[in-house]
C-alpha cells in the first residue's frame, strides 16, 4: 500500500504501457507525482541532451 489506499483502489492507477510513473515520498506519505510519461519521449530528451553538448 504506497499510497495508502487500499488494494481496490489500486485498479484507479492507470499506467500507461512503456510509461514511467513517479511516486515520491517526504519520510511521512507517498505521493504520485506523475504518471504516463511516455519513455520513449525522455530518451529522445536524453538524447538530444548529449548531442548538444
Amino acid at each position: 500500500m504506497v499510497l495508502g489506499a487500499p488494494l481496490a483502489a489500486c485498479r484507479r492507477i492507470d499506467v500507461e504501457p512503456l510509461s514511467l510513473t513517479d511516486f515520491r515520498s517526504d519520510g511521512h506519505r507517498w505521493m504520485l507525482r506523475s504518471s504516463g510519461v511516455p519513455v520513449a519521449a525522455k530518451a529522445a530528451r536524453s538524447q538530444s541532451g548529449k548531442a548538444a553538448s
